[in-house]
């Protein structure tokens, strides 16, 4: 339930987005708006997945939010960085920008698959060490 809202928001607004540019202007490049919500929605679930894997190892929910604000940090300062920017999470953002405004940009299968090898892996760890806490 709760891993479906991300993609449901993100469908709403983005078919939002879409509709109200296309009865605004006459035309909405779908592909282009979709494809840029799809990388967005992936960089969201890595972010909340690491995010939920903190709340698991550190017992302070504003400690927990600050690792995960330091992750996007840490994937934000890790985009200068051309390998990571070619094929990690990190390159997401920016292939979704390149996306959207229709310009040249590198394959998003890449970074798309790691984003979403990382989320699973940290969905993972916060699965396995929360079921060996005590509650």
């Amino acid at each position: 339930n709760s891993a479906a809202r991300p993609a449901a928001s993100s469908s709403l607004g983005t078919f939002t987005t879409w509709a109200v540019t296309l009865l605004t202007f006459g035309s909405a490049p779908s592909g282009q708006l979709w494809g840029a919500a799809f990388l967005l929605l992936l960089y969201g679930i890595l972010a909340l997945s690491y995010t939920m894997l903190f709340s698991v190892l550190i017992p302070a929910p504003a400690g927990a939010a600050g690792t995960g604000l330091g992750i996007y940090a840490l994937l934000a300062v890790g985009a200068a960085w051309d390998p990571l920017a070619t094929f990690g999470p990190a390159a997401v953002p920016g292939i979704a920008a390149a996306i959207a405004a229709g310009q040249e940009h590198v394959s998003p299968a890449w970074p798309a698959v790691s984003s979403l090898v990382a989320a699973a892996a940290a969905l993972g760890a916060a699965t396995m060490i929360f079921n060996r806490k005590e509650l």
